[in-house]
């Protein structure tokens, strides 16, 4: 209904200045019909006199019967009217027209200017009264969600109940596998009602879909969506009932100062999302969409990052140790300095990466696609980089003794005498070895 009336005011005042123009229009010519109707008998009865406007005498003599002159009487007529007398007696209320016009035409303008400005000014304080309106509905909306999940949790003790299925497991020394006749987990459920299942699932469900629909709804407001994972995460709510939060909308959310040990994030669109400095050991990021996330110096180790969208994330000095990223999509990922020993990157998609400096010694880089990837200084000591594509990689500097490089496509690397290669027994197992890397194995550069 505001915006039909605000369209209806925008068409009122448009016809408006239409109508002004016209009547103004319409007087500036009724004053210009009535100046020439003035003129008209003017010149009707003396002329244009567009001569140099001299008069002549006329002498008239009476005389009488005999001829003789009884009265002489001589007359001198006005001179005409020359074209700068017309000017003269015309100019005046001309030039009194015309300023009348020009002010008039002023004062109409600053008023149309005020009655813009007025409009101007109520559709600024109608979106302001707007916006008020919604931040209030919205902050409203925030706390039924958190007085309802509060509700839910205290009243019907979903936390105890989720401690009696999923209780901690201490650190237990290893332990030879369980034979079949086992149970997995022999005292998980054995204080467990089916009226206390069925609560916690049903609870759960809802957990799950309120915090969707919230999501949804605050898709463009960045701050609540962290309140409301803030919320999940610090009240363990997400942990402690393994709440799944696949394709919950936290884009561009800041979660710097947030704990994210552990937590499953698994098919969370979390694009643009501040991670910086966060940590997230162990955390379950599989098929997460960190596409152009902040993840600065995060703390990722032993993190579950299979087939994540890390497409231009920022992962500089980020620590990826052990952690599994098997089939990760990371092109044009920023990996300067970062940490990924013993990391997983089989089948990996790293054409474009950065990884100047980077730690990957002892990493599984098979399969990976390491396409005009930039690997300078980069230190690849004992990696698996079987059967990767190292097309157009940059491995000046780079130390890659002990790697594995058998069926590796080594087609227009760029490299350095002092990058440091494996056995030249490893290297020839490569594909499209360079020329240049023949001759350097030749050369007085000790690069094998």
């Amino acid at each position: 209904m505001k915006w039909l009336f605000r369209q209806r005011t925008q068409i009122f005042f448009s016809h408006y200045k239409q109508l002004k123009r016209i009547i103004w229009q319409f007087s500036a010519a009724i004053v210009i019909l009535i100046i020439i109707i003035c003129a008209v008998p003017v010149v009707i009865r003396y002329g244009f006199g567009f001569g140099e406007g001299r008069s002549q005498s006329v002498t008239t003599t009476t005389r009488d019967a005999n001829g003789n002159a009884i009265k002489t009487v001589t007359e001198t007529p006005e001179p005409g009217k020359t074209l700068w007398d017309w000017i003269g007696l015309l100019g005046v209320p001309l030039s009194l027209a015309g300023l009348g016009y020009f002010f008039q035409k002023k004062q109409r303008e600053q008023a149309e200017e005020f009655q813009e400005q007025q409009r101007e000014q109520a559709e600024e304080f109608q979106e302001q009264q707007r916006e008020q309106a919604e931040e209030i509905a919205k902050e409203e909306v925030l706390q039924v969600y958190f007085d309802r999940l509060s509700t839910l949790l205290v009243d019907k003790n979903l936390l105890a109940i989720a401690a009696k299925i999923y209780p901690p497991k201490p650190p237990k020394p290893p332990k030879p596998p369980k034979t079949p006749e086992t149970p997995e987990t022999p005292e998980n459920k054995k204080d467990i009602s089916p009226e206390e299942q069925e609560l916690f699932d049903a609870a759960v469900y809802i957990i799950r879909a309120r915090t969707l629909s919230i999501l949804r709804r605050f898709a463009s407001d960045a701050e609540r969506k962290a309140s409301v994972i803030c919320f999940l995460i610090e009240g363990a709510v997400v942990r402690k009932t393994k709440l799944n939060l696949k394709n919950a909308n936290l884009q561009n959310v800041n979660l710097v100062d947030v704990n994210l040990v552990g937590v499953d994030l698994r098919g969370v669109d979390l694009q643009g999302a501040n991670l910086q400095g966060v940590e997230l050991q162990g955390a379950n990021l599989r098929n997460a969409n960190l596409r152009d996330a902040n993840l600065v110096k995060a703390n990722l180790v032993g993190a579950d990052l299979r087939k994540a969208n890390l497409v231009d994330a920022n992962l500089v000095g980020a620590c990826l140790n052990n952690a599994n990223l098997r089939g990760a999509n990371l092109q044009g990922a920023n990996l300067k300095g970062a940490r990924l020993q013993n990391a997983t990157l089989r089948g990996a998609h790293l054409q474009g990466a950065r990884l100047q400096g980077a730690n990957l010694n002892v990493s599984e880089l098979q399969g990976a696609n390491l396409q005009g990837a930039n690997l300078q200084g980069a230190r690849l000591q004992g990696a698996n980089l079987n059967v990767s594509e190292l097309q157009g990689a940059n491995l000046q500097g780079a130390e890659l003794q002990g790697a594995n490089l058998q069926g590796a496509n080594l087609d227009g690397i760029k490299f350095s005498p002092e990058t440091k290669w494996p056995d030249k027994e490893e290297v020839i197992k490569a594909t499209n070895i360079p020329p240049e890397l023949v001759e350097h194995s030749n050369s007085h550069y000790e690069i094998f």
